[in-house]
C-alpha cells in the first residue's frame, strides 16, 4: 500500500478535529452509528416489548402461565412439600419489637402491643397462621404475593388482605421500572378485563425472586416445571398399571395351524374381557382355546431410582430434605449435622427472612414505625433433644437465671431462683458475681533458713511418695465427678468416629441371611482399639484408691511413712490392672494382651447392636435409625456417669485392700451387706475370707452397679479357725 501524501494526511487530521471521526484504518472497527434514541432513554432497565402495559392476557413475556403453575401445584409430592414448609413456619412464634440500637432494644410498650394484636388477625378474618399459609402458597407457586392495604376513614391501616397474585399485572414506566405515585403501578385483571388500578400505597406486591429483565417473579415451582410435568406423567403411567387392564406384561403364543383371523378373534375377545370392566372382574378365571401359551416379559418397575431423582429435585428446590420419600439406604443420612439439617435450616431461614421483609415493609410504610421490626422466635426447636440442648446451653452460658431456665422447661419457679446463675465454677449468686470476694493476700517472702527443703529422691527412677495432705486432698475432691467428665468426653469423641464408620459399613438392604449377619459385618469393620483409655482413667483410679486406703489406715491408727509408700504402690498396681481390664486387656509381663470378659468397648458394641437391630427390623427411617444409635446410651453422659460411679465404688474398696495390705496386720475381710440389699448380696453377709481371696462364687464388692454393701477388715485373731495353733 502506497504511503498517503502529505495533503491526504492533513485532510484526515482536519476531519478528525472537526467531527471526531477517526481516520479509517486497515480492517479497523470503524466509527459506531450515532444513538437513535432520545437522551431520556438512558437508564432503561431492560428491552421490554413495545406497549407491554396494554397486554393484560396471562403473563406477557413468560413461558408459563399462572393457570399452569396452579395446576402443577396440585401434584401430590409438590403439594406435600409445600404444605410441610407451611407447617414449619406456622408453628414458629413471632413478635413485634424495637430494632436494637447499639446492641440494645427498648422494652415493648403499649403502642407495640397494639400493633402486634392487630397483626395477629392481619385481614380481620383469618388468624396469623391461616394468613401466613396463604401468603406462602402465593410465594411458592406464583411468586406474586399481593397484599391489599385497606385503610379506615382516618387513613390508618385497617386490614391487610391477600389477593390472588394471578390477577395482578405489574405496570412499568418508560425506564422499565415500577411507576411512582401518583401513577398506578398495578392492574387487577378480572373476567379477562382490566378492573382496578392500584398504586404502591394501595397494594404491596412483593415477589421474592426478582429478575431485572422480567416483569414477573420466578417462583420455586416455575423453576422445576419440566421436572414436575415429568413426574406427573410418570405417576399417570404407574396409575395406569392398576386402572387399565390392557397393559401387557407379556404375549400369547398361538399353536401351529391357527390362522391370523383366529388369532385376531382371540385377541379381541381377551382384550374386551379386561378393558373397561371392574377390577374385581379381572381376577376371575378366563379360558382360552387349547394350545395358547403365555410368555411373560415381566412387569415394569413401579418405583426406581428415577422416582427418587425427581423427588430430590423437588425437595432441593424447596430447600427441604427428601428423606421421607427415599428408600432407606443406610445409617448416617439422618444423623445430626447432615444433609437433612442443612436443608431444613437453609430452607426455613430463607422463607423466614422473606416473611420478615414483608412485615417490616408493612410496619415502616403502613404503621409509619420504621423503628420496629418483625422478629421470629428463633428459640423454637422441633426436635426435643435439640431443644433441650439449646436450653441447657443458655443456662450454662449464664444467659438465663435458674427461674428463667425452669420457666423454659414449664417448671414452677423457686424462691430466690432469679438470683442464681451458672458459671464455670458452678451455681453462684448474682451478688457474688457483681461483688466478688477479695482475693487472698499474696504470700510474703520466706525468711532465710525456712525454705522448704527438697526431699531425697532415693534411687534413680523412684518418685517421692505423696504427702499426707495430698492424699487427704484427693479424698476430698469430687473424684467421681471428674472421672465421669473424663469418660463423657472420651465416649463422645468415640461416638463421633464410630457412627460414621458404622454408616459407611452398614447398608439398609436386607441380606439373604437377615440383618444380624449384616450388622455383625458392619461392627467388625469398626476400629475397636481403645488402648488409649487406660492412660486416661488410671490416674483417677489410683488417686481414689490411695485416698480411701489412707482413710482405712487412719481408722486403724496404722498410717505411717512406711505404710504410705506401700499404700501408694498397691493403689497404683490396682489402677494399672483395672484400667486395662476396662478395655478388655490384661497385664502380662508389663504388656497389654487381650482378656475375655466385660469391657467398655464390648459393652458399647452390644448396645449399638441392639439399637441397630431393633431399628432395622422395625423398618425405621434413616433419621430414626441414626437417632436410635445416639439414644442407645452407648456414648451418653448418663453411661459415663454410671461407669464412673461403679468404678469409684470399686476403687474405694480396692483402696481399702491396698491400705490393709500395707498395714501388715489385716489378715482377712468380711462382707457387710447394706440394709435392703439384693438377695445375692444378702447371701454373702458376714462371710469372712482371706484378704487376697474372693468371696463365694468369685464375688467382690461392689457386686453390681449401685451396690451399697461394704467390706470390713479382719485381724488374724478373728479369722475363722484362728484357735487352731497350726493356723499361726
Amino acid at each position: 500500500m502506497a504511503d498517503q501524501s502529505i495533503i491526504a494526511r492533513v485532510v484526515a487530521g482536519v476531519r478528525y478535529a472537526a467531527t471526531g471521526t477517526m481516520p479509517a484504518g486497515w480492517f479497523g472497527p470503524n466509527t459506531p452509528l450515532p444513538p437513535q434514541a432520545p437522551p431520556e432513554v438512558a437508564g432503561r432497565q431492560f428491552d421490554y416489548p413495545v406497549a407491554i402495559n396494554l397486554n393484560y392476557k396471562g403473563r406477557p413475556g413468560e413461558l408459563q402461565g399462572f393457570d399452569k403453575l396452579k395446576a402443577l401445584a396440585a401434584y401430590d409430592n409438590v403439594r406435600i412439600v409445600i404444605e410441610g414448609q407451611k407447617d414449619k413456619l406456622e408453628a414458629l412464634g413471632w413478635s413485634i419489637k424495637y430494632k436494637p440500637v447499639n446492641g440494645k432494644s427498648k422494652p415493648t410498650d403499649q403502642g407495640v402491643t397494639e400493633i402486634q394484636t392487630q397483626l395477629e388477625y392481619p385481614d380481620r378474618i383469618l388468624d396469623w397462621g391461616q394468613w401466613l399459609r396463604g401468603l406462602l402458597d402465593q410465594n411458592f407457586v406464583l411468586d406474586a404475593v399481593s397484599i391489599y392495604r385497606r385503610r379506615d376513614r382516618g387513613g390508618r391501616p385497617y386490614s391487610f388482605e391477600l389477593l390472588d397474585g394471578a390477577t395482578i399485572k405489574p405496570l412499568i414506566d418508560e425506564g422499565g421500572r415500577r411507576p411512582m405515585l401518583p401513577d398506578a403501578s398495578y392492574q387487577q385483571i378480572l373476567k379477562g378485563l382490566p378492573a382496578v388500578n392500584y398504586t404502591t400505597e394501595e397494594l404491596l406486591y412483593f415477589p421474592q425472586n426478582v429478575r431485572i429483565d422480567h416483569v414477573f417473579g420466578y417462583s420455586r415451582l416455575e423453576q422445576i416445571v419440566d421436572t414436575v410435568e415429568t413426574a406427573i406423567q410418570r405417576l399417570r403411567s404407574q396409575k395406569a398399571f392398576f386402572t387399565h387392564g390392557n397393559l401387557s406384561d407379556g404375549f400369547f403364543e398361538a399353536p401351529e395351524g391357527v390362522t391370523p383371523d383366529q388369532v385376531k378373534q382371540v385377541e379381541t375377545m381377551w382384550n374386551s374381557l379386561l378393558s373397561g370392566t371392574p377390577i374385581e372382574n379381572r381376577r376371575m378365571n378366563q379360558f382360552l382355546p387349547a394350545g395358547f401359551k403365555w410368555n411373560a416379559i415381566g412387569a415394569p418397575p413401579l418405583q426406581n431410582e428415577f422416582d427418587e431423582w425427581l423427588i430430590r429435585i423437588v425437595c432441593f428446590c424447596f430447600s427441604t430434605a427428601p428423606t421421607p420419600f427415599l428408600k432407606q439406604q443406610g445409617l448416617g443420612q439422618g444423623s445430626a449435622a447432615t444433609e437433612h439439617e442443612a436443608a431444613e435450616e437453609a430452607g426455613l431461614g430463607n422463607v423466614m427472612g422473606y416473611v420478615k421483609r414483608v412485615m417490616d415493609r408493612i410496619l415502616a410504610e403502613d404503621f409509619k414505625r420504621p423503628d420496629l421490626e418483625f422478629a421470629w422466635d428463633e428459640d423454637r426447636e422441633f426436635d426435643p433433644d435439640q431443644a433441650d440442648q439449646i436450653q441447657s446451653r443458655r443456662w450454662r452460658d449464664g444467659r438465663w437465671n435458674l427461674n428463667e431456665a425452669r420457666e423454659a422447661m414449664s417448671a414452677e419457679p423457686i424462691p430466690g431462683g432469679e438470683n442464681i446463675y451458672f458459671s464455670g465454677a458452678g451455681m453462684v449468686l448474682i451478688e457474688d458475681i457483681l461483688n466478688p470476694p477479695e482475693p487472698p493476700p499474696a504470700p510474703g517472702p520466706v525468711p532465710p533458713g525456712q525454705e522448704e527443703k527438697e526431699p531425697d529422691s532415693g534411687e534413680a527412677g523412684d518418685e517421692p511418695a505423696p504427702k499426707d495432705e495430698q492424699l487427704e486432698k484427693a479424698a476430698s475432691r469430687p473424684a467421681e465427678r471428674r472421672l465421669g467428665a473424663a469418660l463423657n468426653r472420651y465416649l463422645a469423641a468415640k461416638g463421633k468416629t464410630i457412627i460414621p464408620e458404622l454408616a459407611a459399613a452398614l447398608g439398609m438392604e436386607k441380606a439373604e441371611d437377615g440383618y444380624r449377619r449384616q450388622i455383625d459385618d458392619a461392627l467388625n469393620a469398626i476400629d475397636w482399639d481403645w488402648s488409649d483409655l487406660p492412660k486416661l482413667i488410671q490416674p483417677f483410679l489410683a488417686s481414689i484408691a490411695a485416698a480411701t486406703g489412707k482413710r482405712s489406715l487412719d481408722d486403724l491408727g496404722l498410717f505411717s511413712d512406711s505404710t504410705r509408700e506401700k499404700l501408694v504402690k498397691n493403689a497404683a498396681d490396682y489402677a494399672e490392672r483395672r484400667a486395662a481390664e476396662m478395655v478388655g486387656r490384661k497385664l502380662v509381663g508389663g504388656e497389654l494382651v487381650d482378656n475375655e470378659g466385660w469391657s467398655i468397648p464390648s459393652a458399647t458394641r452390644e448396645m449399638i447392636r441392639k439399637a441397630v437391630t431393633s431399628a432395622m427390623e422395625d423398618g425405621s427411617s434413616n433419621q430414626d435409625l441414626a437417632k436410635a444409635v445416639r439414644e442407645s446410651g452407648a456414648f451418653s453422659k448418663a453411661r459415663a456417669t454410671n461407669i464412673a460411679r461403679t468404678e469409684t465404688a470399686t476403687a474405694d474398696v480396692q483402696g481399702q485392700y491396698a491400705g490393709w495390705r500395707a498395714s501388715g496386720v489385716v489378715a482377712g475381710k468380711e462382707w457387710l451387706a447394706s440394709d435392703g440389699c439384693c438377695e445375692d448380696c444378702a447371701v454373702l453377709d458376714g462371710e469372712i475370707v482371706a484378704l487376697d481371696d474372693d468371696f463365694t462364687g468369685g464375688a467382690d464388692c461392689p457386686l453390681h452397679p449401685n451396690c451399697e454393701c461394704a467390706v470390713g477388715p479382719v485381724l488374724p485373731e478373728d479369722m475363722p479357725g484362728s484357735g487352731d495353733p497350726t493356723d499361726d
